[in-house]
């Protein structure tokens, strides 16, 4: 009987999985603009986790994310936006070696990060949280052109 309902449920949920799929190639086909920004907007800007201790710093000439909750968090939110951004919009898996290379950073333990994490999360649903954390990648984003 348990195997019975293990296998409807798996099912059901290939079911679901090819129904949206086919509602993805709907979409694609008859909007493709919404395809392009969805895409653009969970795209790193940033692939080399190696960045993040020069962020950090880059980070603590305004702020102080080691003392400020706040600050901590706008720096979380700003490496979530650079490096793992479709993090931001659904509650996905962070990328391989992002939450170690935050904890060491901050040097905080595993599960103190996935809350600052989980809390960075939350605050960019506030508007101006959001617009504080585009404004400093976006300045580090420039700064980095520059150089």
């Amino acid at each position: 009987m348990e195997a019975r309902k293990a296998s409807n449920s798996r099912y059901a949920e290939v079911r679901q999985g090819i129904i949206d799929g086919r509602v993805l190639k709907i979409i694609a086909a008859q909007h493709p603009e919404l395809i392009a920004e969805a895409q653009k907007n969970v795209t790193p800007l940033i692939n080399d986790f190696m960045l993040i201790k020069e962020l950090y710093a880059y980070v603590c000439l305004s702020y102080q994310p080691n003392s400020n909750y706040t600050h901590k968090l706008y720096f979380i939110a700003s490496i979530l936006r650079l490096f793992n951004p479709d993090a931001l919009i659904i509650d996905c898996k962070l990328r391989n070696g992002l939450r170690r290379s935050l904890a060491n950073c901050l040097g905080d333990s595993g599960p103190n990060s996935s809350y600052y994490i989980d809390q960075a999360r939350a605050y960019m649903k506030i508007k101006a949280f959001k617009a504080a954390v585009t404004s400093i990648t976006e300045q580090y984003l420039n700064q980095m052109s520059v150089a």
